[in-house]
């Protein structure tokens, strides 16, 4: 990233007060805050390590955003398309009333409220469900489960647009590149990779690339696990952005090879001094 910054893990800022934030920002002379904290979720509820940080992220909002005000920072708060309930058939505009129905979406709402009311420079970035080589996300959890041996849970009924880590990431440093500059477009904004799929046709495009590699041999069943329902998508109209930032959408299926083969190499331990020289060098758009 090329700017200066100060990076505090989900555990720190759980134990920090406000007041103890707002004196390190001024001691630092932070202007900006950017919160990317991401709850891992999965199968429709939530791991008792993840209803921890789920009572973290419930409190760090409202926190970052009082000290951000206090101290005239700006505040870029992560959030995804999840605070929507997927029943709408076109893409999700920014004017959309968000109406989640499942509690991670509600918890990511609460999130995108708190910081409106306490700060008002802010920025609400949603993007589409994030994938990553690391982590809890929808392609680490196919392949948790494969490795396992068992089947990956899929459906055709539920439509979303991937979105790299790495692509939010490249995201997230263009709109502080230019908020540097002094323009201050306060508000919510969509981003998504390009191309809405079905969960059951991403987990097909996992899968057809882990048989491309010949020295793997995983069983790879897939089960639908909501057969006959009413399709439900969270795909985001992402004309705003592109509007007003000039930022565009990639297209996530290039990434994918690269990003399975890492995630792959997370796996294996053994592998770890290789997974390092990988990612030093890949310059491919993958998904880390």
């Amino acid at each position: 990233m090329p700017f200066p910054f100060i990076q505090l893990a989900a555990d720190a800022l759980a134990a920090i007060t406000t007041a103890e934030l707002e004196s390190l920002l001024r001691e630092k002379q932070i202007g900006a805050i950017v919160n990317v904290q991401h709850l891992p979720f999965s199968g429709g509820h939530f791991s008792e390590r993840a209803d921890v940080l789920a009572c973290q992220y419930l409190r760090n909002p409202e926190m970052l955003a009082l000290a951000a005000a206090a101290t005239g920072c700006f505040l870029l708060q992560l959030s995804d398309c999840q605070v929507f309930s997927g029943q709408q058939a076109a893409a999700y505009r920014e004017t959309d009333v968000p109406d989640a129905k499942a509690p991670y979406g509600a918890m990511r709402l609460a999130g995108e409220q708190a910081v409106i009311d306490k700060c008002p420079r802010h920025l609400i970035l949603r993007t589409g469900e994030l994938f990553s080589s690391l982590g809890p996300n929808v392609l680490t959890n196919l392949l948790d489960a494969w490795r396992n041996g068992g089947s990956a849970p899929v459906s055709v009924r539920y439509q979303f647009c991937p979105t790299s880590v790495r692509d939010a990431a490249r995201v997230i440093v263009a709109l502080l590149q230019q908020l540097s500059c002094g323009i201050e477009p306060w508000g919510v904004y969509h981003y998504c990779g390009t191309d809405a799929i079905s969960y059951h046709d991403f987990a097909r495009l996992v899968k057809q690339i882990i048989e491309s590699q010949p020295e793997l041999n995983l069983v790879m069943g897939m089960r639908e696990i909501a057969e006959g329902l009413p399709p439900l998508s969270w795909a985001l109209d992402c004309s705003k952005i592109r509007e007003m930032f000039g930022i565009k959408q990639h297209a996530w299926r290039a990434g994918l090879t690269s990003g399975v083969k890492r995630a792959l190499l997370v796996h294996d331990s053994t592998n770890a001094g290789y997974l390092q020289a990988t990612h030093e060098g890949d310059q491919d758009g993958g998904c880390d």
